[in-house]
């Protein structure tokens, strides 16, 4: 059963290629954001008949501009091949990018970034691994000394984050009463020589 999906336009491209017979094939290419698969779309179908006149397909696709919405009817076969194509509003709750801002329907992206966003990429996800570790070793730690005062649980696993962070006490955890021998559970002898 064919296939129906909304596409927001990126370019239209026309493209020629010689067949093994020799014949001049003329094509148009789509590429755009295919809004009801959520993915990247590039097409290419004919453009002329045996005739040289143009497709309807790409009558209609010559009128299309960046931005523009189309319905494309695709065949049941593997290669998706363009049946009919159509002008459309766009979507109601439409959610493709601006074309302007996307990447190419063929993959990548336009995923350059600075040094310095890579820097506070970095920077939130160091911070973020620490605090997870600091919590879960603050846990850990007062639960051996049978402390559950949440307050001081929290008070610990900040001073153990900014000592992961920046191998220093955060400021302000030195009121955070350090755990001493006298807490600590005595461990029982049991009888074995060394």
């Amino acid at each position: 059963m064919p296939t129906k999906v909304n596409v927001r336009i990126n370019t239209v491209q026309h493209t020629s290629q010689v067949s093994s017979t020799g014949s001049n094939l003329n094509y148009v290419e789509i590429t755009g954001y295919n809004e009801t698969d959520g993915k990247g779309f590039k097409k290419r179908f004919f453009a002329t008949k045996k005739d040289g006149t143009a497709t309807k397909n790409a009558e209609t696709a010559d009128a299309l501009n960046k931005d523009d919405w189309a319905e494309f009817v695709l065949d049941d076969t593997s290669y998706k091949n363009v049946q009919t194509l159509k002008k459309i509003a766009a979507p109601a709750n439409a959610t493709a990018p601006s074309q302007a801002d996307s990447a190419p329907a063929s993959g990548g992206g336009n995923t350059k970034m600075s040094k310095a966003d890579w820097a506070k990429k970095d920077e939130a996800k160091n911070e973020s691994i620490a605090r997870s570790v600091a919590l879960k070793a603050a846990v850990d730690f007062m639960a051996g000394n049978g402390e559950t005062d949440t307050d001081v649980v929290i008070d610990i696993a900040v001073a153990f984050e900014g000592y992961l962070l920046n191998g220093r006490r955060v400021p302000g955890s030195d009121s955070v009463p350090a755990p001493t021998d006298a807490d600590a559970t005595p461990v029982e002898d049991d009888d074995i020589p060394f």
